[in-house]
């Protein structure tokens, strides 16, 4: 491969790599995006980049991570990615060598599976899942919610997930899960009646690695922020949920951490503390909110801009974050 391509993107990326210096001779050093390095020492820088067989690899002495430094821009900016591997690709074209290509990303070709199902917006207004959708005020103008009347049976027709399937069939609000390029990879499915457990069939029918909610709508090159729900996610903009309550698997180190106010759940105070640990900046929701989540807040009727400013004032870090956080694990 061309190194000085990938050293090229490379001093694009530096200005957002924290304490970035070019070392000379194909080494650069930066405080590590994965660890953030020591929370108590912002003079330390463990993670490196160095040439290894005209390849580009990234280490860090703290956290032990070693990859490729196509691996490293993938998950930091894929729409740098995709602009680094396309000139990797033109100059091996213009190369007439077997110098090796990067692999071009194939997917499974998957058809709209929710052109069937009738769009929430347009049902009637006195529909079970449109009354639900208003209730707790969804922007189903703007994003796109479907009814699924008969859940399991046409949820057979896209996965395996049911085909065991014994109860009765029950309808649910089909919410799509799409991958950065707008490919559909999944859905999520919320019960419309108290007696269909779970709450949420999460379903994903691509085998892409990352499973995060809203990278079709977010622009990482701005504030971005991370929640567990996707209903939460869509209640402030640029916004994405893990859906799996360990929001730092989707890793920016810019972004903000928004967790539930849930201090007496000890799994939520776990990955806080994990959080803060890595040097995250984690919104720590006061104490008397109308609610524990950002949809709650919304049906209690505060505005977009009343819960940004909430989470700003409410944003800590390193060992800022760690003092708050033992003040606010305190059930009063």
């Amino acid at each position: 491969m061309s190194l000085w391509i990938s050293e090229k993107y490379l001093k694009q990326l530096g200005p957002r790599l924290e304490g970035f210096t070019d070392k000379g001779n194909h080494r650069y050093n930066c405080r590590c995006s994965y660890c953030g390095d020591s929370a108590k020492n912002k003079n330390k820088k463990r993670g490196y980049f160095f040439q290894k067989g005209g390849t580009l690899l990234y280490f860090c002495q703290n956290c032990g991570i070693s990859e490729k430094f196509s691996t490293f821009l993938y998950k930091f900016d894929y729409s740098l990615y995709k602009q680094f591997t396309m000139e990797m690709f033109k100059e091996n074209l213009n190369k007439d060598t077997k110098d090796p290509i990067l692999p071009v990303e194939t997917r499974k070709y998957i058809p709209n599976i929710f052109s069937g199902l009738e769009n929430v917006k347009d049902l009637p207004l006195d529909n079970e899942c449109r009354i639900i959708a208003d209730e707790r005020k969804l922007p189903v103008q703007t994003f796109d919610f479907y009814f699924a009347p008969n859940f399991i049976e046409w949820s057979k027709g896209n996965s395996d997930k049911f085909k065991n399937w014994r109860g009765e069939d029950h309808p649910r609000m089909v919410i799509p899960w799409r991958c950065r390029d707008g490919h559909i990879i999944g859905y999520s499915a919320r019960s419309l009646h108290k007696e269909d457990e779970p709450r949420y069939y999460r379903i994903f029918i691509d085998s892409v690695k990352e499973h995060f909610f809203g990278l079709d709508r977010i622009d990482e090159k701005k504030q971005v922020f991370v929640l567990e729900g996707e209903l939460d996610s869509l209640m402030i903009p640029n916004a994405v949920a893990i859906a799996n309550g360990k929001l730092h698997v989707y890793h920016n180190a810019q972004a903000i951490y928004v967790p539930d106010a849930d201090k007496r759940n000890p799994h939520i105070c776990k990955i806080i503390k994990d959080m803060i640990d890595l040097n995250l900046k984690v919104c720590l929701m006061p104490d008397g909110l109308p609610d524990k989540d950002l949809n709650g807040l919304v049906q209690a009727g505060w505005s977009q801009s009343k819960i940004l400013d909430m989470i700003k004032k409410n944003t800590f870090q390193g060992l800022e974050a760690q003092l708050k956080f033992n003040m606010w694990r305190i059930v009063k």
